[in-house]
């Protein structure tokens, strides 16, 4: 299966209050504590998250704010729309459950690293799925970034944050291991709240230094737009990686 990256999981501490948080403001049902280490398995269970918590809010006027951290986060994705296995269909669900989320004008934030380099090794991509999934991404910030306030994009530009999803401050979802070829191959659902609270202001600190850093950067290199930003600094990535390729009409 490829290599194996482990990042110390918080959520494995033990809690002396209920392994169960009820969470009636972001989901209406309850969330156990849990580790998967199968991928679909994992992508089905943010799948079924995502769309009770769009459930949830068609009666409701209450929006969390919904965090995610990551390589590219599922905001976009490198899978076919056509011809795709039971596992790329749930992450293209995914994505465009995130999609459905800022239509639905809920605070999304969202940090990615884009580490050109780690993409490549530890995550086992050929240049073609890359470019799809570089593709995809500059595709959704055109598509979202300048028409819903809602949505905050930035690039972490020390790659501070392992994969997260945070819902409000009621579920952290946090990638534990990375297996090359693989992706996040264990995952952690995490209820307590000093460890969501904790993990909130962790991504807030590096999200409002990042998105200053690139105000600063856009500013100057007079780059009015976050698709327009993103590219060039695509760009320069790739050319550092000594990767040729065009991800651009």
């Amino acid at each position: 299966m490829g290599d194996t990256f482990i990042v110390l999981p918080p959520a494995l501490r033990t809690y002396p209050e209920a392994s169960e948080a009820a969470l009636p403001s972001d989901l209406g049902l309850r969330i156990e504590r849990r580790l998967i280490s199968e991928v679909n398995e994992r992508a089905m269970v943010n799948v079924d998250i995502l769309e009770r918590l769009l459930a949830v809010g068609r009666n409701s006027a209450q929006r969390s704010t919904i965090r995610l951290a990551g390589l590219f986060t599922s905001f976009s994705s490198s899978r076919e729309t056509s011809g795709a296995n039971d596992y790329d269909a749930l992450m293209l669900r995914e994505r465009e459950l995130i999609s459905e989320l800022i239509r639905r004008h809920y605070d999304v934030r969202i940090l990615a690293s884009l580490d050109i380099p780690m993409v490549l090794s530890s995550w086992g991509y050929d240049e073609g799925r890359l470019q799809h999934r570089l593709f995809d991404l500059i595709e959704q910030l055109q598509r979202f970034s300048e028409n819903y306030q809602n949505l905050q994009f930035a690039v972490d530009t020390h790659n501070r944050l392992a994969g997260q999803f945070i819902i409000g401050n009621s579920l952290l979802i946090h990638s534990l291991v990375t297996t090359t070829g693989v992706g996040y191959s264990m995952t952690a659902y995490e209820t307590n709240l000093v460890e969501i609270e904790n993990a909130v202001r962790t991504f807030d600190d590096a999200f409002e230094a990042s998105l200053s850093l690139s105000y600063g950067i856009r500013k100057a290199m007079r780059l009015e737009s976050v698709a327009g930003y993103t590219v060039t600094l695509l760009r320069s990535r790739l050319e550092h990686a000594g990767v040729n390729l065009d991800f651009t009409d």
